[in-house]
């Protein structure tokens, strides 16, 4: 029988208590492993009393700057293993630290960093995200979700990240679509990097008739106001209620700027509902039918809007011609890698 190893995951989110706020990443990847592991989460503690994901599983939270922490870590043994998942400064820190005392690191990239940190802090923020990347990249295996986050040009572990189950490709709702009752979906971060703001801009200057719902707000932050078009609403984890917001909409809509291997697409495509982006992210659109490239310009969103209105019946039955990537097979992945 296996012996039960130690798993270090060293996350940049915070958390309180048993509560995390993270997306569904950490759940799928403490659901792969917690059979063989024994796992712990590396990240900081708060005071806010977060609303956003519960772990429901028997994880312990390691504050890295309390003391208790870092006697734990100076009585582990030297197999253990350590899984970052993304590039940050806190990330970074901690990783400075462990290098002292271990070797056996890896580093989960699902995004573009350079890109992200560009957008929120211009060229510093790329040179320091290179930075951060320097320091990492010699000293870690890599895990990617996309080929072009291999920034080191050599051996690399892909994945295709996935939440999808059996259960998302049963009881599809039916739908219709007509320039007058256009229902439109943003279901993620609310981020500067993820460019909500400016479709929405965007599409309200337009004479189109439409709804949007938009999942992912803060709960703490009051200072969005819904209108006629546009309902904000705060970040949802239940498979049933994500399911059932994506059976609402007629149309996904991903505004992102930066975007590797995005899931919502699998999961909106999984629901016969037809995706658009736009061309600065129009590589996510790669081998996958039903997604469609536009301009960051109206005329060319109206036009891919018309086009998806009149073929709507047939984009939903050609989607179903996707080979989709499956949770199970995700998770078996990242398994098999860190074996």
């Amino acid at each position: 029988m296996e012996t039960i190893k130690n798993l270090y995951i060293i996350s940049n989110d915070k958390f309180y208590k048993n509560k995390y706020s993270n997306h569904n990443d950490l759940a799928s990847i403490l659901e792969a492993f917690e059979k063989n592991y024994n796992i712990k989460i590396i990240a900081r503690s708060t005071k806010v009393k977060l609303k956003f994901l519960t772990i429901k599983k028997k994880i312990k939270f390691l504050n890295f700057f309390s003391i208790k922490a870092l006697d734990h870590i100076k009585t582990l043994n030297k197999e253990s293993k350590f899984l970052f998942i993304s590039l940050s400064p806190f990330n970074t820190f901690v990783f400075l630290f462990l290098r002292i005392f271990f070797h056996n690191f890896f580093l989960y990239l699902r995004s573009n960093g350079f890109k992200e940190y560009k957008i929120i802090l211009g060229s510093v923020g790329a040179f320091f995200y290179y930075l951060m990347l320097k320091i990492f990249i010699n000293n870690v295996k890599l895990i990617i979700s996309s080929k072009d986050l291999n920034f080191k040009n050599s051996f690399f572990y892909l994945v295709r990240p996935s939440e999808l189950t059996k259960s998302w490709f049963k009881n599809i709702k039916k739908n219709s679509i007509n320039r007058n009752n256009l229902r439109l979906l943003y279901l993620g971060r609310y981020r500067k990097e993820k460019g909500i703001d400016d479709f929405i801009q965007l599409i309200s200057s337009s004479k189109l008739t439409f709804q949007m719902k938009i999942y992912g707000i803060d709960y703490a932050n009051s200072s969005f106001i819904n209108s006629e078009r546009v309902t904000y609403l705060p970040q949802i984890t239940d498979i049933n209620k994500i399911i059932k917001a994506y059976d609402d909409c007629n149309i996904f809509i991903l505004p992102s700027y930066t975007e590797s291997s995005p899931k919502v697409i699998w999961e909106s495509l999984a629901r016969l509902r037809p995706v658009i982006v736009f061309e600065e992210i129009s590589h996510v659109a790669k081998n996958k039918i039903g997604v469609y490239v536009c301009k960051r310009n109206l005329t060319s969103l109206i036009k891919v809007i018309e086009f998806i209105i009149n073929n709507y019946k047939l984009i939903q039955t050609n989607i179903k011609k996707n080979k989709f990537p499956m949770k199970k097979e995700f998770q078996q992945h990242l398994i098999n890698i860190l074996k």
